[in-house]
């Protein structure tokens, strides 16, 4: 089961992508539907890597919203 993590932009979804790499997590880049805010880009991890993951990405002050 994955975690999405949605970050608004494409190029945040890259920046997260490559914190996450950093620390040894892997993640893979997604368009996320069914949302009315236009571009709508996420971050697709391992259930098993989501709490490394969400950590990694609020120490580098990137905001997301889980799904």
């Amino acid at each position: 089961m994955e975690q999405i993590f949605k970050l608004g932009s494409v190029s945040n979804a890259a920046k997260a992508k490559r914190v996450l790499s950093a620390k040894g997590i892997r993640g893979r880049m997604t368009k996320t539907d069914g949302t009315d805010e236009g571009c709508a880009w996420g971050l697709a991890v391992s259930g098993k890597e989501a709490v490394m993951a969400a950590n990694a990405l609020r120490a580098e002050g990137i905001r997301y919203e889980a799904l």
